[in-house]
């Protein structure tokens, strides 16, 4: 385990000064993929010379069947595969063909209405439509808050967070999607004409907006996704290790974990105990963050079930076809979020997908990638990683190729969050939603500002 852990980070090491060697833009598919991948290899790494934390708090969440050292051998290994498979991916995507993805992608950022100008006149234009959609997303925000009983309901009862805004997924992704991309398009802004009244405010409402439904990701999302945009946007940067980089990566860890505990007990509670608060996050930093920044416990699930049971040969996919459909109208309807299968596998149930929702469990583990070995066995694991670094690289060519116009930059920049995209369902679903959302900014409110310009 010690050996394999240590190799893995050995190979992004090697990766990361060739990557430099090339001279190669900071914010390269492959350095990204780089950045993010480093995380859950510290933490494997971590438990491999721990190994009693290891069995305390990874081995605890699944079934006695699965906890095997064997299996944490065979996913350390796929996990070196995966990469070396993903970064192929990149180099292949970044140099290949892009006719066809750079058709598709003109259309969803509608380019006859937007080519990057440095006439004020136009990017008032791009102010104006920011302004708006920012609006939008504040709109669905406060339907949000509402409909979950105000701001102080929600962060006193963090840890019903899920429950409470079930049913509004719809709203909620929109004003995630909306808020953010155009936050990023009001800081570029701001930042060009140096307003920085309106930067300080534009920087502190949304982070106010993005974290104030209680979740944790939104917030590293945008944070991550503004210093991309900032880098191709605003001023370029030479190497990620800087002061405010570093000050980041001591910081989110904590963030992460004192979230955690606010899930666990209401806020109220701890601005009473704020003591315990502080002790209980540093007590819980292995499983509350060096755990979840890892995925062993469910690569492991994946090897063992699969070893003893059938591939799924797509199956785990049938449920977005039925996805539009109200679950009044069909209550066998299948999940789109097929990690609620694997969640089901790690408690020892055999699944056989499609399955109906109310059958399985609420709660779900992300399969990323490995979604390919649960499909179609290692071949499938070897194609889906590849494809994943693939669309990775053909996005970065596409923007790089077009000299990092505004939208399709600020996309990318929220695209990038996280390393290479990850084609399960519900990874599928998220990609297209966000292409969706931003073709319906751009068409029924970016369009018509540029025709009433003309």
């Amino acid at each position: 385990m010690i050996f394999l852990t240590f190799l893995n980070i050995i190979i992004l090491l090697l990766f990361f000064f060739l990557e430099k060697k090339k001279n190669r833009d900071v914010f390269s598919p492959q350095n990204i993929f780089i950045y993010f991948s480093f995380i859950p290899a510290f933490s494997n790494f971590y438990f491999s010379i721990n190994t009693e934390a290891f069995e305390k708090i990874v081995f605890s969440q699944v079934h006695v069947d699965f906890q095997k050292y064997i299996l944490v051998n065979i996913a350390l290994f796929m996990t070196i595969i995966g990469n070396l498979f993903i970064y192929l991916g990149i180099s292949v995507g970044t140099k290949s063909s892009n006719k066809f993805f750079s058709y598709i992608l003109n259309k969803i950022f509608i380019n006859k209405y937007n080519s990057l100008s440095q006439n004020r006149q136009f990017n008032k234009s791009i102010l104006k439509f920011a302004i708006i959609s920012y609006f939008l997303g504040f709109l669905s925000f406060l339907v949000l808050v509402t409909k979950m009983g105000g701001i102080s309901q929600i962060w006193s009862e963090l840890h019903l967070r899920s429950s409470n805004n079930a049913g509004l997924g719809y709203f909620q992704t929109f004003y995630m999607i909306s808020i953010q991309f155009s936050a990023m398009i009001l800081i570029w802004y701001f930042s060009k004409y140096k307003k920085w009244k309106q930067l300080l405010i534009t920087y502190l409402l949304t982070a106010f907006l993005v974290g104030g439904l209680g979740a944790r990701g939104p917030v590293i999302i945008f944070i991550i996704s503004i210093i991309i945009m900032r880098h191709y946007m605003v001023k370029r940067v030479s190497t990620i290790l800087n002061r405010k980089t570093v000050w980041l990566i001591i910081i989110l860890p904590f963030f992460i974990v004192t979230l955690l505990q606010l899930r666990k007990n209401s806020l109220t509670y701890f601005i009473n105990n704020t003591e315990e608060l502080i002790e209980n996050s540093i007590n819980d930093f292995e499983s509350g963050f060096i755990a979840r920044v890892g995925r062993l416990e469910r690569d492991i699930v994946i090897l063992g079930y699969f070893n003893e049971n059938s591939f799924w040969y797509g199956k785990s996919y049938l449920g977005l076809i039925t996805a539009p459909i109200p679950r009044t109208l069909y209550p066998e309807k299948p999940p789109v979020d097929s990690g609620m299968y694997l969640r089901a596998m790690a408690v020892g149930d055999v699944i056989e997908p499609p399955l109906p929702v109310y059958k399985l469990r609420t709660s779900s583990w992300p399969e990323h990638n490995w979604v390919g070995y649960m499909n179609y066995g290692f071949i499938g694991f070897i194609i889906f990683f590849f494809l994943s670094g693939l669309l990775f690289g053909k996005i970065y060519k596409y923007i790089k190729s077009r000299k990092f116009p505004l939208f399709p930059t600020c996309f990318y920049a929220m695209f990038a969050v996280g390393g290479a995209p990850i084609l399960s369902p519900p990874g599928l679903v998220k990609l297209v939603t966000v292409f969706v959302v931003i073709y319906i900014l751009l068409l029924f409110v970016f369009v018509p500002i540029r025709i009433l310009k003309k």
